[in-house]
């Protein structure tokens, strides 16, 4: 991926572009490392996802860590610090080895002269905001299948050519316990028990296939029955 490939900057002219790339600092990390933690301030930037994946979590009240969304290439992280100058909402892991830019306070003002990054950004916070409050919805129910399947569904790439879902391998069935809520014990049954219902497979690189059409008429017949 090219920053002028960042959605984030769709419409924005060559000049801005020539000037990202001059401020933007590009960054590695490996896979399990944490990139930062929650309610650090980050003095130094903000971040966009070049490639690979990232993990974003919290820590609730009683100490326990739930995984809230996964990060794929263009996505952003550590975007809260640049916008209210508050702390970092969330800590942020690698669940692969990724690249990522630093995009540097000292860019600011030329973000905010951008029509079209605050435009973008606001849909993106505005989708952001959507997405999760219809999985909120869709995981208030005692099934562990339809829990964990929403998850996967959330954190997977769709493709709309195939109606699939895909997720890639570096999500094991530890995070993906933390994502649902549930036990990785129950992770490994509900995967076995979706696969029987040809809901999902596996496939060469061992990512996770989800059959996008029978995942959600699944979790209707669920919705259906708790009704």
């Amino acid at each position: 991926m090219k920053i002028e490939d960042i959605p984030l900057f769709y419409g924005s002219d060559k000049s801005f572009y020539e000037k990202a790339s001059k401020h933007f600092i590009l960054k590695k990390s490996s896979s399990k490392s944490i990139i930062f933690n929650e309610y650090e301030f980050l003095n130094s930037g903000s971040y966009i996802l070049k490639s690979g994946v990232v993990s974003v979590s919290k820590v609730n009240k009683f100490g326990n860590e739930t995984s809230v969304n996964a990060v794929y290439p263009g996505g952003l992280f550590g975007w809260s610090t640049l916008i209210d100058e508050g702390p970092t909402s969330a800590k942020v892991t690698a669940v692969s080895d990724c690249e990522y830019w630093l995009v540097p306070h000292s860019f600011k003002k030329d973000l905010w002269e951008n029509k079209y990054f605050t435009k973008n950004l606001l849909k993106y916070l505005m989708n952001y905001i959507r997405t999760l409050e219809s999985f909120t919805s869709d995981t208030q129910t005692a099934n562990a299948n339809a829990k964990v399947l929403t998850q996967l569904l959330r954190i997977s790439v769709p493709n709309s050519y195939n109606q699939t879902a895909t997720l890639h391998h570096s999500f094991n069935q530890g995070i993906i316990s933390t994502f649902a809520g549930v036990s990785r014990e129950t992770v490994s049954r509900v995967i076995k028990e979706l696969k029987l219902k040809q809901i999902l497979k596996t496939d060469d690189s061992k990512n996770m296939i989800i059959n996008s059409p029978l995942a959600n008429k699944f979790l209707n017949e669920v919705n259906v029955k708790n009704g």
